[in-house]
């Protein structure tokens, strides 16, 4: 799973955020309208969105971690 950050209109410039794979994810947690955390091996990571409302983001996620053969006991909270 990867998340960057993109800012920028005739200039873009890009940051990745977060770089996990699914088995390493623990849990996915709708903070706000726009806002989401991902706990990664312990580690909090706090993403925000600017364009899509992050319940549809973790929504998402949650349709393709059930998905994924790997791992499927990611807590998903918020919704």
């Amino acid at each position: 799973m990867v998340f960057v950050s993109v800012k920028g209109f005739l200039r873009k410039s890009y940051e990745v955020l977060l770089d996990a794979p699914y088995d390493e994810i623990d849990e996915v947690k709708l903070v706000s309208r726009y806002k989401f955390d991902i706990v990664h091996n312990g580690t909090t990571h706090q993403l925000d969105s600017t364009d899509i409302n992050a319940k549809i983001i973790v929504e998402g996620m949650e349709e393709v971690i059930k998905a994924s053969p790997v791992k499927q006991d990611v807590d998903i909270s918020g919704l």
